[in-house]
């Protein structure tokens, strides 16, 4: 069993329910997001990116957390990690709308509406982005949502000094769920995940087999002094 007892801060749990309170029509939309098995899903991913292991504490300039609906992980993580901004980006244009209304970490969360295979031709007033050549951490958690062509077209923008984490998982029987894997191999296979991830592992969450793979940049990062 993953652990979920990641802490979350009584403002972005206030937020959260102020914007329900507000907007009742969206309760069981939002509440989509905290399944037990989703939550252990992104506790996990958590776990390996949170600077208190001791293990990962360094500063991202930004952060991209593609496929990041409303954003509810996006601000989870915000409060674990040192970071100039978190960029969530989906390609349902509620999802910002959500987001803005749910956001506690100011100009540092930035919800965009776009395919994440065409990060740069953001749709108007949902914020824009783009990649550069800094530190940058590179989340894609919903690698069973996109097709294959997508998929590679995404994977091959990303660059050399971004460290990279991808989840995935069976479940099948979701409509949306439009490339899934029955193997850890078959998924490492079909989303490139090769010798240069240092860290592959499945995990088994109730039913679901969930898996996750963790590059870190593939090429050196120079410090300023």
């Amino acid at each position: 069993m993953i652990k979920t007892d990641f802490m979350i801060s009584n403002r972005l749990y206030a937020q959260w329910f102020k914007h329900l309170r507000e907007n009742p029509e969206e309760l069981y939309g939002f509440s989509e997001c905290f399944w037990e098995s989703q939550l252990e899903s992104k506790s996990w991913l958590l776990g390996e990116v949170d600077p208190s292991s001791g293990e990962h504490n360094w500063w991202y300039d930004n952060v991209y957390v593609f496929g990041g609906w409303y954003g509810v992980f996006t601000q989870i993580l915000l409060e674990h990690i040192n970071c100039g901004i978190a960029y969530n980006i989906d390609i349902d244009h509620k999802c910002a709308i959500v987001g803005r209304s749910i956001n506690v970490h100011g100009d540092k969360f930035v919800p965009v509406t776009c395919p994440m295979e065409d990060y740069y031709e953001s749709m108007p007033m949902t914020g824009k982005f783009h990649y550069d050549t800094a530190k940058n951490l590179i989340i894609n958690t919903s690698t069973e949502h996109v097709s294959q062509e997508v998929y590679e077209k995404w994977a091959a923008d990303i660059p050399d000094k971004s460290k990279v984490i991808l989840q995935g998982n069976n479940l099948s029987s979701i409509g949306s769920h439009i490339r899934t894997f029955d193997t850890l191999e078959e998924w490492c296979e079909m989303n490139g995940v090769d010798d240069s991830f240092g860290f592959i592992q499945e995990r088994q969450v109730d039913n679901v087999k969930r898996y996750m793979a963790i590059r870190e940049p593939l090429v050196e990062i120079i410090e300023e002094e």
